[in-house]
């Protein structure tokens, strides 16, 4: 499980990187992860230019975050993206069915493995809409199923 210490210091790196080198950043990202920056593209960018770009800075975090935690650098495949993304589908609709107080007692197992990576999806949502980003429900809930598919793909290919 990543640290949320972690989190907060990816975050501030980037944020406090010029964007001449978040560009080169970003390109890098591309060729590390080519099959989960596809995903996100194909997942975010028919609907709204907007969603694809939050998706893919929320993924590009995770995954400087978990490479400073577990060491993931290796290219995730498509076969384990695909099986996050149906595990994902899978996921939510135990969450859906789930009042705030099961939610609460759950077990991290039913809940998400990476907590503090989910709370950090949550969290710069709610930051872009506060923000001004103009988010409906439908948008919100696509970053989400993304980067929770993304989570799961990435530190299963973690081990």
């Amino acid at each position: 499980m990543v640290r949320k210490q972690t989190i907060e210091q990816v975050r501030r790196e980037v944020a406090n990187c010029a964007d001449e080198d978040l560009v080169h950043e970003f390109d890098a990202f591309f060729q590390k992860q080519p099959e989960i920056c596809d995903f996100v593209m194909d997942c975010t960018y028919p609907n709204d230019q907007v969603v694809g770009e939050l998706s893919l800075y929320l993924s590009y975090v995770t995954f400087k975050t978990l490479a400073v935690d577990t060491g993931l650098n290796d290219p995730v495949p498509a076969s384990a993206i695909v099986q996050a993304c149906m595990e994902s589908q899978e996921w939510i609709q135990r969450i859906d069915e789930m009042d705030a107080e099961q939610f609460a007692s759950a077990p991290t197992s039913e809940t998400g493995d990476e907590p503090y990576l989910l709370g950090f999806v949550i969290t710069e949502v709610q930051d872009a809409i506060d923000d001004g980003l103009d988010l409906d429900d439908e948008d919100k809930g696509k970053v989400f199923f993304v980067l929770k598919t993304v989570i799961s793909s990435m530190t299963a290919s973690v081990g």
